[in-house]
């Protein structure tokens, strides 16, 4: 990989293998490598011009993509030779991927003890640390943070609507006042001068605060929050959830099918009176499932509208749209999970009382039933074609 890099760049390039920390609670597969090479290509002079292909807002983007496709069969060839040939990474995302999940985030080794200690404070400088990292370019597999986005090298405030801006916006002001507070009335307290000191700017100097973007919670806490939803999510199979909702809603299509033949069997025998009360109340739910789709309709259409008109905000601001953050794929993954949820008691429910209607009514007038399927009523079989027999005649 660094022979590539000093081919495409023409940079100088520093490769580092590390071995993992033992002890103290180290984790002991923490194999992993550095390559840092120079900002500026190397002549037989020194140092020429600066490589800003890898800065530009557009090039630079397309050109992390490039790296990671030469990275990807390189660790892929490596882990085969290694003697893990079932073990693959993929550069592309988890949605890119088809995989319904989400991306748990970066801890590092200080947060990695935090819950061990009191306060924030630790917990915020890890924060920074790791953040400003992945702001940097840095992109684990399928453990990229809400600021972080698929080109890499994106801060944690572009990943954000316009709405979340705002509220950071208003936040970030609360809390660096009240820093200032704390300074200007000589507050010995050590935490709040290390957090101020520790405060900062992204590439447009706007002061970033990721105890906000965090929702003060600890990174360890977040990570534990994803994991069970996940574990959640998995109970639902490998198929994605919103496909699982449209099938549903087809089942739910064909229930309604089902109870309309039966219907039109109603219309030509008498049945008894609970019978009667039955299907009224089986119609009367099947109109109320049906209402609720057509809002789940309205709200899916609503919300496909927003996100389109998101991407068009970010496109002409960033010139680039952005993955969506985090706690907005936490948020809708709650949602739907809660959608299936109550989408799979409805359609159990809505068949069970289909079936007994079936068989009710099969039993109260079979000779009806089978008269009705003969005239095509409820058909179950296509009907066969009846050939009439060609007559001979002599010349």
């Amino acid at each position: 990989m660094g022979l590539y890099l000093i081919e495409r760049y023409r940079v100088a390039v520093d490769v580092a293998i590390h071995s993992p920390v033992t002890g103290d609670g180290h984790d002991t597969r923490n194999h992993h490598a550095h390559l840092l090479f120079t900002t500026r290509e190397i002549t037989e002079d020194g140092f020429g011009v600066k490589t800003r292909i890898l800065d530009d807002k557009v090039s630079g983007p397309q050109e992390i993509e490039v790296i990671r496709e030469v990275w990807e069969p390189l660790a892929n060839d490596a882990l085969e030779r290694a003697g893990f040939p079932d073990i693959k990474i993929d550069r592309r995302t988890l949605e890119g991927q088809g995989i319904d999940r989400i991306p748990q985030t970066h801890i590092g080794p200080h947060a990695w003890h935090a819950q061990n200690k009191d306060g924030l404070g630790h917990q915020d400088d890890d924060e920074r640390e790791s953040e400003g990292q992945q702001d940097s370019g840095e992109k684990g597999k399928g453990s990229s943070s809400s600021s972080s986005s698929s080109g890499g090298g994106s801060t944690a405030v572009q990943a954000k609507t316009e709405e979340d801006k705002r509220k950071e916006d208003r936040d970030d002001k609360d809390d660096d006042s009240k820093d200032d507070e704390d300074s200007q009335s000589g507050s010995g307290d050590a935490v709040a001068v290390k957090l101020e000191s520790k405060l900062r700017k992204n590439h447009k100097n706007r002061e970033v605060d990721y105890r906000v973007i965090d929702r003060r919670q600890t990174r360890q806490n977040f990570v534990d929050e994803i994991k069970r939803l996940n574990e959640r999510r998995a109970a639902f199979g490998d198929k994605p959830i919103k496909e699982q909702l449209v099938d549903l809603d087809k089942l739910m299509e064909r229930l309604d099918a089902r109870l309309e033949r039966l219907q039109a069997i109603e219309t030509k025998t008498s049945l008894p009176g609970k019978l009667l009360e039955l299907i009224e109340q089986t119609a009367l739910k099947a109109a109320e499932l049906l209402g609720l789709r057509k809002q789940e309709g309205l709200m899916e259409k609503l919300s496909r509208t927003e996100e389109k008109a998101r991407e068009e905000r970010q496109h002409s601001r960033y010139g680039r749209t952005y993955r969506k953050g985090l706690h907005t794929q936490i948020k809708e993954m709650k949602t739907n999970i809660e959608r299936l949820e109550t989408k799979q008691a409805e359609v159990k429910r809505y068949s069970a009382f289909v079936e007994k209607l079936e068989k009710e009514i099969a039993h109260h007038t079979p000779s009806m039933s089978s008269e009705a399927s003969a005239k095509g009523d409820i058909e179950t079989q296509p009907k066969a074609e009846v050939k009439k027999p060609i007559k001979k005649t002599s010349n």
